[in-house]
Protein backbone atom coordinates (compact mmCIF):
# COMPACT_ATOMS: atom_id res chain seq x y z
CA UNK A 1 0.00 0.00 0.00
CA UNK A 2 1.29 3.66 -0.74
CA UNK A 3 1.00 6.95 0.64
CA UNK A 4 -1.64 9.12 -1.03
CA UNK A 5 0.03 12.08 -0.11
CA UNK A 6 4.16 11.55 -0.34
CA UNK A 7 4.12 7.88 -2.48
CA UNK A 8 5.65 6.38 0.35
CA UNK A 9 5.19 2.63 1.26
CA UNK A 10 2.98 1.96 4.12
CA UNK A 11 2.61 -1.50 5.48
CA UNK A 12 0.00 -3.32 5.45
CA UNK A 13 -2.82 -2.13 8.16
CA UNK A 14 -1.17 1.03 9.32
CA UNK A 15 -3.35 4.13 10.03
CA UNK A 16 -0.91 6.22 9.07
CA UNK A 17 1.95 7.01 6.50
CA UNK A 18 5.61 6.27 8.34
CA UNK A 19 7.16 8.92 6.08
CA UNK A 20 5.20 11.83 6.19
CA UNK A 21 2.40 11.33 8.82
CA UNK A 22 -0.70 11.48 6.68
CA UNK A 23 -3.47 9.21 7.37
CA UNK A 24 -4.35 6.28 4.84
CA UNK A 25 -7.16 4.27 6.48
CA UNK A 26 -7.45 3.14 9.74
CA UNK A 27 -8.44 3.88 13.22
CA UNK A 28 -5.07 3.50 15.25
CA UNK A 29 -2.66 6.49 16.19
CA UNK A 30 -0.02 7.38 14.21
CA UNK A 31 3.11 6.13 16.24
CA UNK A 32 5.28 8.95 17.06
CA UNK A 33 8.31 7.17 17.10
CA UNK A 34 7.84 6.77 13.25
CA UNK A 35 7.22 10.17 12.11
CA UNK A 36 10.02 12.17 10.77
CA UNK A 37 11.30 15.20 13.41
CA UNK A 38 9.71 18.10 11.47
CA UNK A 39 6.50 15.91 11.17
CA UNK A 40 6.71 16.30 15.16
CA UNK A 41 8.10 19.12 15.68
CA UNK A 42 6.15 21.45 13.16
CA UNK A 43 2.20 22.34 13.34
CA UNK A 44 -0.10 22.53 9.86
CA UNK A 45 1.69 24.90 7.64
CA UNK A 46 4.78 25.08 8.81
CA UNK A 47 7.59 23.94 6.56
CA UNK A 48 9.53 20.82 7.07
CA UNK A 49 12.98 22.10 6.66
CA UNK A 50 14.75 25.42 6.66
CA UNK A 51 17.69 25.65 5.16
CA UNK A 52 19.28 29.48 6.48
CA UNK A 53 22.50 30.98 5.07
CA UNK A 54 25.79 30.95 6.05
CA UNK A 55 27.35 34.23 7.05
CA UNK A 56 30.22 33.58 5.27
CA UNK A 57 28.41 32.67 1.90
CA UNK A 58 29.27 36.82 1.72
CA UNK A 59 32.94 36.06 0.99
CA UNK A 60 34.35 39.46 -0.37
CA UNK A 61 32.19 41.61 2.04
CA UNK A 62 34.11 39.23 4.90
CA UNK A 63 37.26 39.61 3.41
CA UNK A 64 37.13 43.31 3.04
CA UNK A 65 35.60 43.56 6.63
CA UNK A 66 38.89 41.79 7.91
CA UNK A 67 41.07 43.76 6.04
CA UNK A 68 39.85 46.49 7.16
CA UNK A 69 39.55 45.40 11.01
CA UNK A 70 43.36 44.55 10.22
CA UNK A 71 44.57 48.19 8.90
CA UNK A 72 42.40 49.68 11.64
CA UNK A 73 44.11 47.31 14.26
CA UNK A 74 47.09 48.13 13.23
CA UNK A 75 46.80 51.91 12.11
CA UNK A 76 45.35 52.43 15.82
CA UNK A 77 48.33 50.73 17.30
CA UNK A 78 50.70 52.92 15.14
CA UNK A 79 48.82 56.01 15.94
CA UNK A 80 49.25 56.13 19.49
CA UNK A 81 52.92 54.86 19.72
CA UNK A 82 53.77 57.72 17.38
CA UNK A 83 54.28 61.46 19.18
CA UNK A 84 51.76 63.16 17.09
CA UNK A 85 49.26 60.39 15.74
CA UNK A 86 45.84 61.66 16.45
CA UNK A 87 45.13 62.04 12.05
CA UNK A 88 46.35 57.85 12.26
CA UNK A 89 44.04 57.42 14.91
CA UNK A 90 40.91 58.93 13.38
CA UNK A 91 41.62 57.31 10.36
CA UNK A 92 42.39 54.20 12.02
CA UNK A 93 39.19 54.26 14.45
CA UNK A 94 37.32 55.21 10.93
CA UNK A 95 38.73 51.90 9.28
CA UNK A 96 37.20 49.88 12.42
CA UNK A 97 33.39 51.44 12.15
CA UNK A 98 33.51 50.37 8.19
CA UNK A 99 34.72 47.16 9.48
CA UNK A 100 32.00 46.41 11.62
CA UNK A 101 29.55 47.64 9.27
CA UNK A 102 30.77 45.29 6.63
CA UNK A 103 30.46 42.63 9.23
CA UNK A 104 26.93 43.42 10.58
CA UNK A 105 25.22 43.73 6.95
CA UNK A 106 27.14 40.27 6.28
CA UNK A 107 25.23 38.95 9.48
CA UNK A 108 21.33 40.92 8.77
CA UNK A 109 21.67 39.95 5.70
CA UNK A 110 22.15 35.89 6.16
CA UNK A 111 20.08 36.07 8.74
CA UNK A 112 17.85 37.22 6.44
CA UNK A 113 18.38 34.84 3.59
CA UNK A 114 16.83 30.84 3.66
CA UNK A 115 14.88 28.63 1.97
CA UNK A 116 11.95 26.73 3.47
CA UNK A 117 10.88 23.54 2.43
CA UNK A 118 7.27 22.25 2.20
CA UNK A 119 5.63 19.20 1.13
CA UNK A 120 4.59 20.56 -2.08
CA UNK A 121 6.50 23.71 -2.21
CA UNK A 122 9.78 25.48 -1.85
CA UNK A 123 9.80 29.35 -0.72
CA UNK A 124 13.19 31.04 -1.21
CA UNK A 125 13.76 34.47 0.94
CA UNK A 126 16.59 36.64 0.42
CA UNK A 127 17.75 39.66 1.50
CA UNK A 128 16.84 42.23 4.43
CA UNK A 129 17.42 45.89 2.77
CA UNK A 130 16.88 44.31 -0.90
CA UNK A 131 13.96 41.93 -0.29
CA UNK A 132 13.72 39.35 -2.53
CA UNK A 133 11.02 35.90 -2.21
CA UNK A 134 9.97 33.01 -4.47
CA UNK A 135 8.08 30.43 -4.86
CA UNK A 136 8.78 27.21 -6.59
CA UNK A 137 6.67 23.46 -7.24
CA UNK A 138 8.47 20.95 -4.54
CA UNK A 139 8.99 18.44 -8.21
CA UNK A 140 11.06 15.02 -7.54
CA UNK A 141 14.71 14.83 -6.98
CA UNK A 142 17.11 12.08 -7.79
CA UNK A 143 19.92 12.79 -5.87
CA UNK A 144 21.86 14.72 -3.48
CA UNK A 145 25.52 16.00 -2.57
CA UNK A 146 27.67 18.44 -0.49
CA UNK A 147 30.29 20.33 -1.65
CA UNK A 148 32.38 21.67 1.13
CA UNK A 149 36.04 23.72 1.36
CA UNK A 150 38.45 23.51 4.68
CA UNK A 151 37.00 26.70 5.63
CA UNK A 152 33.76 25.41 4.84
CA UNK A 153 34.19 22.30 6.67
CA UNK A 154 35.39 24.45 9.66
CA UNK A 155 32.67 27.08 9.96
CA UNK A 156 30.35 24.37 8.41
CA UNK A 157 28.68 25.45 5.79
CA UNK A 158 28.95 24.63 2.13
CA UNK A 159 27.32 24.03 -1.41
CA UNK A 160 24.26 21.83 -1.56
CA UNK A 161 24.29 19.83 -5.44
CA UNK A 162 20.58 18.61 -5.90
CA UNK A 163 19.76 16.49 -9.06
CA UNK A 164 15.74 17.18 -10.25
CA UNK A 165 14.35 14.63 -12.04
CA UNK A 166 13.69 16.27 -15.78
CA UNK A 167 15.74 19.36 -15.95
CA UNK A 168 18.36 20.91 -13.56
CA UNK A 169 17.78 22.38 -10.04
CA UNK A 170 16.97 26.16 -9.97
CA UNK A 171 17.21 26.78 -6.43
CA UNK A 172 20.08 28.50 -5.21
CA UNK A 173 21.65 26.32 -2.43
CA UNK A 174 24.94 27.35 -2.20
CA UNK A 175 26.29 28.76 1.19
CA UNK A 176 23.83 26.85 3.02
CA UNK A 177 24.65 27.03 6.89
CA UNK A 178 24.98 23.04 7.75
CA UNK A 179 24.72 21.57 4.37
CA UNK A 180 24.28 18.12 5.97
CA UNK A 181 21.35 18.38 7.72
CA UNK A 182 19.64 19.94 4.26
CA UNK A 183 21.27 16.75 2.36
CA UNK A 184 19.71 14.30 5.22
CA UNK A 185 16.38 16.13 4.84
CA UNK A 186 16.20 15.67 1.05
CA UNK A 187 17.66 11.76 0.94
CA UNK A 188 14.66 11.46 3.33
CA UNK A 189 12.67 13.19 0.68
CA UNK A 190 13.95 10.52 -2.31
CA UNK A 191 13.67 7.69 -0.04
CA UNK A 192 9.72 8.69 0.76
CA UNK A 193 9.08 9.01 -3.25
CA UNK A 194 7.79 6.47 -5.57
CA UNK A 195 9.07 6.73 -8.89
CA UNK A 196 7.99 3.95 -10.63
CA UNK A 197 4.88 6.62 -12.32
CA UNK A 198 8.00 8.71 -13.72
CA UNK A 199 9.96 6.10 -15.30
CA UNK A 200 7.66 6.37 -18.39
CA UNK A 201 8.44 10.08 -18.53
CA UNK A 202 12.20 9.27 -19.88
CA UNK A 203 11.21 6.60 -22.65
CA UNK A 204 11.69 7.56 -25.50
Amino acid sequence: MFCPKCGGNVPEGDAYCPQCGARVGGTQQPPQSQQPPQVQQRGAGAPEYVAKMSVWAYRWQMVVSVVLLCLGVLGLIGGIAAPEGEGVIIVSVGLLVVALLFWLFCFVEAKCSYIEFYRDKIVTRHGAIDKKMRQSVFTPIVGVSVEQSLNGRIWNYGNVIIDKMGRGWDIDTTGIKNPEGLKRYLEGRISATDYSGFNNMFVQ
